[in-house]
């Protein structure tokens, strides 16, 4: 794996970890690009992220307004045989 790959299966632990405790959360692809913007430096500076290091993913997290919401029921398969 690369380490792009590896910040990947973090990131999903991560969203998987906060969804056990209630906590909503969305990742948010599009701070790889941000990084390789021409603000990179004042994003940097902002968030105190040295050089060596480039962030590859982002996440929001916070509590759910509806926390107790349950899925919608499964719709049974439907299977066709073609004779």
């Amino acid at each position: 794996m690369m380490p792009r790959d590896d910040c990947a299966a973090a990131t999903q632990n991560m969203l998987l970890a906060a969804e056990a405790l209630g906590i909503g959360s969305c990742w948010i692809g599009f701070v790889k690009r941000l990084f390789a913007s021409e603000y990179s430096d004042v994003y940097r500076e902002r968030l105190a992220i040295p050089e060596h290091m480039t962030p590859m993913h982002g996440l929001a997290l916070g509590y759910k307004v509806k926390p107790d919401l349950e899925a919608p029921k499964r719709k049974l398969p439907k299977v066709n045989y073609i004779r």
